[in-house]
C-alpha cells in the first residue's frame, strides 16, 4: 500500500487508449534511432526495422509472451499493451520462463537497443535523447504498469507475491482485493480504478522529469534557429504554468486547495 493509503488494483485487460499510449511511447526511441541512421543510409534503417520486428514478433513473442497471462487469456489474437492484434502463432506456456528462454530474450533484445548507437555517437544530442527516451519508457512502465500487470513471469513485474497467488488460484479480480471507498469499478468491465489523494516525492521527480524532457526537446528545436525565440519560449512556458494555469485551472483543484503555501 502506498503512502496515500490506497492499494493499486490489477489490470486484467487493456483499453485502446492503453495500447495507443504504450506503442506511442515505445516508438519514440525507435524514431530517434531511425533519424540518426537515415542520415547515412535508408537501407540500414530497413535493417534496423527488421531487427526490431524479428525480436518483438519472433523472439520475445515465442520465449517471453507465451508465458504471459495476457497472451494466455487471448483467443486467436493477442490482447496486451504492446502487441495487440497480432495472431497467436505459438502455443501457451503457463509458468515461469526457463533459464534458456531468459538468455535468448536478453540476447535478442540487445541488438534492438545497441544497433543505432554506431550512428548516434556522432550526434551527442540525439544520443542523449535516445537514452532518455528508453529510460522514460521503462521508468513509466515500472512505476505505473508493472505494479498492476498480470504478466507475473516478467522480471519487471512488481505485483506482491500474495496477490499473484490469489489471482492464479481464483482467477477473479474481485476476489483479490478488499476495495476501499477510494476505488471503484468501471461499468461494463472487470477493471478497477483507484484515486490518488496524495503524491509522493517520487511522483514529483518523475513528472518534472517528463515535463522538462518534452520542453527541452521543443526548446532545442527552436534554439537551432534562434536564441531569441528560445528566450521567448521560456518566458511563455513560465507565464503559462505559473500564471495562467495556476490562476484559471489549478485554483479549482483539490490538490491546490489542500496545499498550504506551496
Amino acid at each position: 500500500m502506498s503512502s496515500s493509503g490506497i492499494s493499486l488494483p490489477l489490470k486484467t485487460e487493456h483499453s485502446i487508449k492503453d495500447r495507443l499510449y504504450w506503442n506511442f511511447l515505445n516508438v519514440i526511441p525507435f524514431l530517434i534511432g531511425s533519424i540518426a541512421i537515415i542520415r547515412d543510409s535508408i537501407k540500414w534503417v530497413a535493417v534496423y526495422i527488421g531487427i526490431a520486428l524479428f525480436f518483438f514478433l519472433v523472439i520475445e513473442f515465442r520465449f517471453a509472451c507465451t508465458h504471459c497471462f495476457y497472451y494466455i487469456q487471448s483467443k486467436g489474437w493477442v490482447k496486451c499493451m504492446m502487441l495487440s492484434g497480432v495472431p497467436k502463432i505459438f502455443k501457451d506456456r503457463p509458468g515461469p520462463l526457463s533459464l534458456f528462454e531468459k538468455i535468448i530474450t536478453v540476447l535478442g533484445a540487445l541488438p534492438v537497443f545497441l544497433f543505432p548507437v554506431y550512428w548516434l555517437i556522432s550526434d551527442h544530442l540525439l544520443l542523449g535523447a535516445y537514452i532518455v527516451a528508453w529510460v522514460l519508457f521503462f521508468l513509466t512502465a515500472h512505476r505505473y504498469e508493472c505494479v498492476k500487470c498480470i504478466n507475473f513471469e516478467c522480471p519487471m513485474n512488481r505485483v506482491p507475491a500474495k496477490i499473484q497467488k490469489n489471482f492464479k488460484n481464483r482467477g477473479n479480480l474481485s476476489d483479490n482485493f478488499d476495495l476501499s471507498g477510494n476505488e471503484f469499478r468501471i461499468s461494463g468491465s472487470n477493471r478497477y480504478s483507484s484515486l490518488k489523494i496524495q503524491h509522493e516525492f517520487k511522483d514529483f521527480l518523475y513528472w518534472y522529469f517528463v515535463t522538462l524532457f518534452l520542453l527541452f526537446l521543443a526548446g532545442l528545436a527552436i534554439g537551432i534557429y534562434s536564441t531569441g525565440w528560445v528566450l521567448a519560449y521560456i518566458f511563455l512556458v513560465f507565464f503559462h504554468f505559473y500564471v495562467l494555469e495556476q490562476r484559471f485551472f489549478c485554483t479549482h483543484c483539490p490538490y491546490y486547495v489542500m496545499s498550504e503555501k506551496k
